[in-house]
This record gives structure tokens, C-alpha cells and sequence, in this order.
């Protein structure tokens, strides 16, 4: 039996490192990707990956440096790096908004533009978007991050109509808190990777591109009733 690989980007720490570990485990091949030196990669992650490549994704040239060297197969991409920076919109420089965008999306949309145009021509594969529920509902410190992750919801909206009669899936995931503002894990940070585990283990059964929320009973409510106060106002 043929060993798959994974390409997981933003893997030096948190749900990234997470998703390398759990990947390893399911027998998966884990090519990791982030900007961190490889030394100083915790050692339980370092073990997991077969391959690390050490890209810097706010910078356009390292990845597409990567695409040029590398044409390999991975039947599954997960994007999962963002940049967390939270403050007013206000309190941005210009710089710091193009190198969040580029860091954030830009340069994983020409990732995933590379990876999906050799996952089309064997017409297999699955692509994971790690977006988040403030790509739903944004808040007032954090309306970069919050946009980025709206943006992720968008194009996963519009791939997954291009892929209907393809071999292909794409799933989003729309997960809850991982972490609070000072990047400490929430308490419900194991729940959603186990959410995540599900949907990887399941991808041979699953057939269709989706959106999953992965979200406590609470911000479910709180959703709801925002949907409604707009639907109302209109």
C-alpha cells in the first residue's frame, strides 16, 4: 500500500504541530512548512515530519522557490498558517497589512494554486482550510485576522463548485477558539483537533466538499440569533 503525504503549512507550534503529530500517526508521509529554524522545532514534532521546508510564507519568491523545485503529489494540503496579530485596524502601518495578507493568504493561495493543479491532473486529492469563526463574525481588536479567515470561507466557496465533477474535495473548517488573545490554548483547543482527526480519518468515505463548524453550543447560539437580528433588520 501506497504511503500518502501531507503538506501542512504553519506547523512550528499549535494546532499546525498538532496536525503533524496526528498525521504521522494515521501513517500519513508529513512534509511540514514554516518559517522557523529546524532547530528549534520541539522535538516530538521534528520526529513527525518526514520532510520540514523551512519557507518563510510573507515572502513570495521562498515560496514560489518551492514550487519551482518540487513537483510532487500530496493527497492531502492542509493551509492552516495565519498570522495572529490583533489590534484596531486603525493601529496598522501599511507594510504590517501587506505582510499579514501575504503571510496569511496570498502566498497559500499560489500554494494551493500549485498543489491542486497536480491534484487535478490525477484527479484525487483533498484539501483541508483551517479558517475560524471569526471569518463568520468578526470582533474589534482583530479585523485582519478576522478578514483573512472570511476570505479563506470564500474561496473554499467557490473551489468546491469548480471541483463538483472532479475526484477532488476541499473541506473548511470553521473551528472555535484555539487560543485567547495571549496565544495560550483554550479549553476547548482538544476538541477541535479531535474534530479534525474525524474528518481526516473519514476522507476516504467522504466524498464531498463541505463546511464543517466545529463550534461550541454556545457561539452556535450566538450565531443563530445574529443571523436572525440581520435577517430581521432587512
Amino acid at each position: 500500500m501506497q504511503v500518502k503525504k501531507a503538506l501542512v503549512t504553519g506547523v512550528s507550534r499549535g494546532l499546525g504541530a498538532e496536525l503533524c503529530l496526528m498525521l504521522n500517526h494515521l501513517g500519513f508521509q508529513v512534509h511540514g512548512m514554516a518559517r522557523t529554524e529546524p532547530a528549534l522545532l520541539d522535538n516530538s514534532l521534528a520526529e513527525s515530519l518526514s520532510i520540514y521546508h523551512q519557507i518563510d510564507l510573507g515572502e513570495k519568491a521562498s515560496v514560489e522557490q518551492f514550487i519551482d523545485e518540487n513537483d510532487l503529489f500530496f493527497d492531502l494540503l492542509i493551509i492552516n498558517a495565519a498570522e495572529r496579530t490583533f489590534r484596531p485596524f486603525s493601529g496598522f502601518q501599511r507594510n504590517e497589512i501587506e505582510s499579514l495578507i501575504n503571510n496569511s493568504f496570498t502566498h497559500q493561495v499560489i500554494l494551493l494554486n500549485y498543489v491542486l493543479g497536480i491534484m487535478l491532473k490525477k484527479n484525487r486529492g483533498s484539501i483541508i482550510i483551517i479558517s475560524s469563526k471569526s471569518g463568520i463574525k468578526g470582533y474589534s481588536s482583530g479585523s485582519m485576522y478576522c478578514a483573512v479567515k472570511a476570505a479563506w470561507i470564500s474561496v473554499h466557496e467557490s473551489i468546491s463548485r469548480e471541483l463538483k465533477k472532479t475526484g477532488i474535495k476541499i473541506i473548511t473548517v470553521i473551528p472555535d477558539s484555539f487560543s485567547d488573545m495571549s496565544g495560550n490554548k483554550s479549553y476547548f483547543f482538544n476538541r477541535n483537533v479531535q474534530n479534525i482527526r474525524k474528518i481526516i480519518s473519514n476522507l476516504e468515505k467522504d466524498s464531498k466538499s463541505r463546511i464543517v463548524y466545529s463550534l461550541r453550543p454556545l457561539t452556535r447560539l450566538k450565531l443563530f440569533l445574529e443571523y436572525c437580528r440581520k435577517a430581521v433588520s432587512l
